[in-house]
């Protein structure tokens, strides 16, 4: 068999089987100064420092941010340094359809304070809300918050109530009780999947075959 026909086979069937593993697609959504995603963008509600009270949200530049997320980030709410018990929300109304994935990670930092019950909700046009909250600590920095599908219904909801095909509203809130709370600072939102085992197993051969090609080589 001609030795450079051989070459090109192994070493093209190794990369496809090496990319397959890392196909699947991705939803990336980041705050670009000038883009669509600084558009619909309304206060939910706010409890600070009066009830009925407006959740501030604008965009600032942030040299901090990740990797791939620009330089531009939402700053959502108040800093109440003294602490007590308020609520903050803002919305970002948009139309997702997610349905091919598994996996929602929002880029989240807490400023001025740490975030007691930070919880981010998707909301589809379907029914019910699903929400997945938690403890987000000033001292960490950026934070990939990350919930699958289940993970994101509420207690007092099903996964099926809600539709990631028809995402339509994103409300970015925070239930503070601590004895300080921060403003939440969002970096972007990313909707992934988990790779399949079978598809992990492909991956694995084409690095093995590259390991056997370069063996035989020598």
């Amino acid at each position: 068999m001609n030795r450079s026909f051989l070459k090109t086979s192994v070493v093209g069937l190794a990369s496809l089987l090496a990319t397959a593993a890392v196909s699947y697609g991705q939803l990336l959504y980041t705050f670009t100064p000038g883009n669509a995603n600084e558009q619909n963008w309304s206060s939910d509600y706010d409890s600070f420092p009066a009830s009925g009270g407006t959740t501030p949200i604008s965009f600032i530049n942030d040299p901090t941010l990740p990797a791939g997320l620009g330089t531009q980030a939402v700053l959502i709410g108040n800093s109440q340094a003294t602490g007590g018990s308020y609520q903050q929300e803002a919305n970002w109304g948009v139309s997702i359809n997610a349905d091919a994935y598994s996996l929602c990670t929002i880029w989240v930092k807490a400023v001025g304070g740490d975030l007691s019950a930070f919880q981010p909700t998707i909301q589809s046009s379907v029914n019910g809300w699903q929400q997945l909250g938690g403890f987000v600590a000033q001292s960490a920095g950026w934070t990939e918050y990350t919930g699958t599908y289940s993970q994101y219904a509420g207690s007092s909801q099903q996964p099926g109530d809600g539709d990631w095909a028809n995402i339509g509203n994103i409300i970015f809130g925070a239930w503070e009780g601590g004895t300080s709370s921060g403003q939440i600072e969002i970096g972007g939102i990313e909707f992934t999947t988990v790779p399949e085992p079978s598809s992990m197993l492909l991956g694995g051969l084409g690095l093995a075959l590259f390991g056997l090609y370069r063996k035989a080589r020598r």
